[in-house]
């Protein structure tokens, strides 16, 4: 899998989850606001740097 900084995911009403990565903050937050608006139970997780 690849990894990246920010994890954001979701659960549709069939149970399914959908998974966004991204390096990018600004992007993750736009995309779990997005995801909020049909999807149940959205977490976003900031990974530690791995640097």
């Amino acid at each position: 899998m690849h990894k990246r900084k920010y994890q954001i995911t979701g659960i549709d009403d069939l149970g399914d989850v959908h998974l966004f990565l991204t390096n990018d903050q600004q992007r993750a937050a736009g995309v779990a606001e997005a995801m909020r608006e049909e999807l149940d139970e959205v977490e976003v997780v900031e990974r530690p740097s791995s640097e």
